[in-house]
Order: structure tokens, then C-alpha cells, then sequence
């Protein structure tokens, strides 16, 4: 057992670079699925009464979901295969599965080469940004050759959305970040920094658009992207990651913005976002290498 403290305000270390390349990004979007189980109902029912809460029944069973499971057995396909084995699955997330199926669970008992995998969550909108931190530390440990982190979120919050505990995704999205020996995509680098307000993360922000770098390429997202001069959609030098994906949106944007970047020359795209309740800065480099098919569902 690991036990953790909160971290300490600082600007952060060194960017942590991944110990693969990146080997390619898949992103999809899924439907509502089905109504919740019957015992998922009686589970969910069982636990507001223990906490004193009144719960509609009748709202539970009228709700449709789509799982996290759902989404990386649709996705397992691009993660590995049987000449593609892989070492390590990361799971992120920001809000919490509808159903609990253990997705983890799934994908290391069904994808080749008995994966470790796990989930990294509770760390609200910058939960990729650690997720990928984890999952290089893994990999550079274990020496494995390939790897992924699959960022999800999904609109079946079973919580008062009045709480204001995050922002709602209003999708259902898994992107799938691919790490591989012989990837060619580009490197990848990812720092945290805590103690930054909102204030100091959009002057970050602000500073990255003054510098104009022609090289580089800048992807908001969250609140950052309010008030600052970014694009909403295409493959512009700065980008706002779409609204209502709070978790997948700046890896979501990456993916369909690389191909249009690789045309114009970019070197590098720089991802940021900022989580305010933690006062958390994520920021991702991807330093672009031979021109790679990214596809975007």
C-alpha cells in the first residue's frame, strides 16, 4: 500500500519526458447506452438511505449510460494485439464511473501480454497531466515497450450538479494516448505545477500567445480559454479544447489538430489546462517528429 500526502506549493520540476514515443492518439465519442441494472439501482438506492439522502428510483431506472468499461473494450483493439503486446494501461478520469465494472480489471485480462493496468482519478481536470506522470515512472521502471493512458469522462454523473464539485461533460469521449518502442508520432514531456491560481494560470497562458512562437502550437483548455485570444475549432497556431469535455478536450483537440500542424510545420504543440480547486497547472509537450495517420472518430 502507497500512502500520499498533499503536495506542496512549488513551481514543480523538471518536464518529466515519457520513456517512448508517442505512437499515436485515437479519440471517440459514444452514444448513451443502456438503463442502469437492476442491482446497480438497489446499490446506489442502498447507499443514499445510509447517508440520509432521499433517493428517486424512478429517475435512476429512466437513465441511460455509456460505461467506462464500454469504452475501453471498444477502444482495446488500438491499444494492442497479438504481434502488438502491451505492459501498461493508465486509466484517467475526472468524474466517476456510472457503473462501476472495473475497466481496469477488463482490459488486463483481455489485451495481450497480461498489462498492468489501473486508474488514476480525483485529481479533477489536470488528472490526465498526473495520469501520464504515473505512467512514465512505470514505464521508465519496468523497462516496457509499449503503453498507453486512456483519457475518459462521461454525462452519466450520478451526483446534485448544484454541489459545483467539477465542470459536467457534456459527452461521452475516451482518447487513448498510444506509447511505443517504434512510435513516430514525437517525444512527449508533461510537468504539474501547484500553487498557481487562475489568475497566474491565464497570465501563463497569456505569456505563451505573446511569445509567438511560429514553431509551436498552444491547446487551452477549461476557463483558461476564456478571455484569451484562441480559436474555438480547426488546427490554428492556439486552440481552445471543446467545450463540455472538461478531462478529454485538450487531448481530444490534439488529436484532430496534429495532421493540420504536421502540414504547417509545427515542431511542438503545448497542451494546458489548470484545475482550480486545486490550484494545479497541467502543461504537456509534444515535440513533433515524422509525419504520422492520427485518426479522429
Amino acid at each position: 500500500m502507497y500512502v500520499t500526502g498533499p503536495p506542496t506549493a512549488g513551481p514543480g520540476g523538471p518536464d518529466e519526458r515519457f520513456p517512448l514515443p508517442l505512437a499515436g492518439v485515437v479519440t471517440r465519442s459514444y452514444p448513451q447506452g443502456r438503463p442502469f441494472r437492476a442491482p446497480g439501482v438497489r446499490i446506489l438506492t442502498d447507499l443514499g438511505v445510509a447517508h440520509g439522502l432521499t433517493v428517486d428510483v424512478a429517475d435512476y431506472q429512466r437513465r441511460t449510460r455509456s460505461t467506462y468499461t464500454e469504452m475501453v473494450a471498444d477502444l482495446a483493439g488500438e491499444l494492442a494485439s497479438a504481434d502488438r503486446p502491451i505492459g501498461l494501461v493508465v486509466l484517467a478520469h475526472g468524474t466517476p464511473d456510472a457503473e462501476t465494472q472495473w475497466p481496469s480489471c477488463w482490459l488486463a485480462a483481455a489485451l495481450p501480454g497480461e498489462p498492468l493496468s489501473f486508474a488514476v482519478a480525483d485529481h479533477g481536470i489536470v488528472t490526465p497531466f498526473l495520469a501520464l506522470r504515473v505512467a512514465a515512472a512505470y514505464v521508465g521502471s519496468h523497462d516496457l515497450s509499449r503503453a498507453a493512458v486512456v483519457v475518459l469522462e462521461q454525462t452519466a454523473l450520478l451526483r446534485d450538479p448544484a454541489a459545483g464539485e467539477a465542470p459536467e461533460p457534456t459527452e461521452n469521449r475516451a482518447t487513448a494516448l498510444i506509447f511505443d518502442r517504434a512510435g513516430d508520432l514525437g517525444e512527449l514531456r508533461v510537468q504539474l505545477r501547484t500553487g498557481v491560481c487562475t489568475e497566474s494560470a491565464t497570465g501563463l497562458v497569456r505569456a505563451r500567445l505573446a511569445n509567438g512562437d511560429p514553431g509551436e502550437a498552444l491547446v487551452v483548455g477549461g476557463a483558461l480559454a476564456r478571455g484569451v485570444p484562441v480559436s474555438a475549432a480547426g488546427a490554428g497556431r492556439a486552440v481552445a479544447a471543446p467545450a463540455g469535455l472538461p478531462c478529454t478536450g485538450p487531448w481530444t483537440a490534439f488529436a484532430a489538430g496534429v495532421a493540420g500542424w504536421r502540414r504547417a510545420a509545427v515542431d511542438r504543440v503545448r497542451l494546458v489546462d489548470h484545475e482550480p480547486r486545486l490550484d494545479t497547472v497541467g502543461e504537456c509537450v509534444v515535440d513533433l517528429a515524422r509525419p504520422q495517420q492520427v485518426r479522429h472518430a
